[in-house]
């Protein structure tokens, strides 16, 4: 219970300080599908950028997890 309460608050935490997290690749069921399967046979990306929203920038998912790896350590040396 209290893991899942502190998850919740992390949540809350990340809410306030940066809005509504949009997941930067959900394009859409169509244009992730188009994004992948083409008539030349190859992904439109090169495998190392896709097309992402553009609400969002390429590393928007990369900082949101170091933002919640720095804030669930934060937590567990509170219980320590």
């Amino acid at each position: 219970m209290l893991r899942n309460s502190t998850l919740q608050a992390k949540d809350r935490e990340r809410e306030e300080e940066e809005g509504e997290f949009i997941y930067p690749y959900d394009l859409g069921c169509w244009k992730n599908i188009r994004e992948v399967f083409t008539l030349n046979g190859r992904p439109k990306s090169d495998g190392f950028k896709w097309n992402i929203v553009p609400e969002c920038h390429q590393y928007t998912l990369t900082v949101s997890c170091i933002f919640f790896a720095s804030a669930d350590n934060r937590l567990k040396n509170m219980f320590d």
